[in-house]
């Protein structure tokens, strides 16, 4: 079995750094989960008249369509045919910023656009021919139409922290991670209630969305996966990946799953400094050595984490999407 994992490579003084300026390097890895090697790698770095100087170059978001890998920088969605990793487009826009995540339907490809927190849907030649927001105030009250966001390190607080997109049965929805709940583009009275399975002193982000089978999986930075009935789109379960009984460290910021038969893969990114301590004041509580960058494998049915692999070559990497190629 093969695994693509998408990422962002930190800087070595990553700590040091502003929000916006912390990685240096877009990597996908395949790894051969069997033998715990990577295969092999994708390495991209942006044309200058795509990002601002000394912004984040990083992988997020990433979508297989076929043959066709679709995939997000924080300013781009990128296409590589997978047979041979070749890089077919690229695509951006002024008004990109922060991107998270993308989905490819025929021949419309719907963007995860977090800094301005709205969905966009663009065309092949990258024209952007419809876009649904998400927050509480009209986009362009909020953001001026003149300015290129692909040269602004970050918009954030953001009010909804939109971050992935997916297809239910033909309906497009986005991922709420900020109020743990997902919703319909067209129907914003159709939400999947994430929130509820949340203490109240739980402020944590909800990532993902994957859909396989009859369940969503979504997962929670502090260590959670949350399984959602797709007939009756109620919660079904909650397991709290740090009461394994095989781990002895605390889990780091948890985002990206993948879910083959009953075993579910589970990315983990090494904990970094965030001016927005409400989502990482859980890490501190005990003594624990927290998790290096890694993926988790969990058995769904005894709950438990079963093999972990930390990845190899780059050191706190930001992990975001983890797919099956094979």
């Amino acid at each position: 079995m093969k695994l693509l994992v998408s990422m962002g490579v930190p800087y070595k003084d990553v700590h040091k750094k502003n929000e916006g300026f912390r990685y240096n390097g877009a990597v996908v890895q395949f790894i051969n989960w069997e033998n715990k090697q990577v295969d092999n790698e994708i390495k991209y770095l942006s044309p200058v008249e795509n990002i601002g100087m000394g912004l984040s170059m990083m992988f997020k978001g990433a979508y297989r369509s076929g043959e066709d890998l679709w995939i997000v920088t924080n300013t781009e969605v990128l296409q590589y045919e997978m047979t041979n990793n070749k890089l077919v487009s690229v695509f951006s826009d002024p008004s990109f910023n922060d991107l998270h995540g993308v989905y490819v339907n025929n021949e419309e490809i719907y963007i995860c656009n977090t800094g301005l927190e709205i969905v966009q849907c663009m065309n092949t030649k990258g024209e952007i021919t419809n876009q649904w927001n998400i927050a509480e105030y009209p986009t362009w009250d909020r953001f001026d139409k003149e300015v290129d966001y692909r040269k602004i390190a970050t918009t954030k607080p953001h009010e909804v922290h939109i971050n992935h997109i997916f297809n239910l049965d033909g309906e497009m929805w986005v991922n709420l991670g900020s109020q743990r709940k997902a919703q319909s583009l067209d129907n914003k009275d159709r939400i999947i209630d994430l929130d509820s399975m949340f203490g109240v002193d739980e402020k944590v982000l909800c990532h993902d969305g994957l859909v396989k089978g009859d369940f969503i999986y979504f997962t929670s930075v502090n260590g959670s996966l949350v399984i959602v009935s797709k007939q009756t789109l109620k919660v079904e379960e909650r397991i709290d990946l740090n009461k394994s009984a095989n781990l002895n460290k605390v889990i780091g910021w948890t985002r990206g799953c993948e879910v083959i038969g009953t075993k579910a893969y589970i990315g983990v990114s090494k904990m970094r400094h965030s001016k927005f301590k409400d989502y990482t004041k859980w890490i501190v509580k005990g003594d624990k050595v927290s998790l290096p960058s890694s993926i988790l494998e969990v058995d769904l049915l005894t709950k438990d984490i079963v093999d972990i692999y930390e990845i190899e070559n780059h050191s706190g990497a930001g992990v975001y999407s983890i797919i099956a190629v094979n």
